[in-house]
């Protein structure tokens, strides 16, 4: 089917397993109700675990103000001394979610509650 490049539409709760990907993703996708299916998939239009995911956390993510983003900047001089990867930092507002932490995990960015982020201006 691949090489007849036939594409088929299937419904976003069966992604595609991911080589590689972590069992905190995979985990979370099926505690939500989440079908993985064979990787083969992903090659006739399914769309792939990790990209789902991918596009679950965007969802959450709010556009940080200049205040933010200003602090943001400060928190990763802050951590240059320590000479570890700079990972994304993205802010979230729990007034407009029930919760960041609904399997939206990943070890690429770092959560940033606005909410906390006022309690110590």
């Amino acid at each position: 089917m691949t090489e007849q490049h036939v594409q088929v539409e299937f419904e976003d709760t069966s992604p595609a397993y991911t080589a590689f990907m972590s069992s905190t993703i995979r985990d979370n996708l099926v505690k939500q109700g989440y079908t993985i299916c064979s990787e083969f998939l992903g090659n006739i239009g399914m769309k792939s675990a990790q990209d789902r995911f991918m596009e679950m956390q965007e969802h959450y993510r709010v556009d940080s103000t200049p205040s933010e983003e200003g602090r943001i900047e400060i928190l990763y001089e802050a951590t240059t001394p320590l000479q570890r990867d700079r990972k994304e930092i993205w802010v979230f507002d729990r007034g407009q979610e029930n919760s960041v932490i609904q399997g939206q995990y990943d070890e690429e960015f770092i959560w940033l509650s606005r909410e906390i982020r006022k309690t110590v201006s």
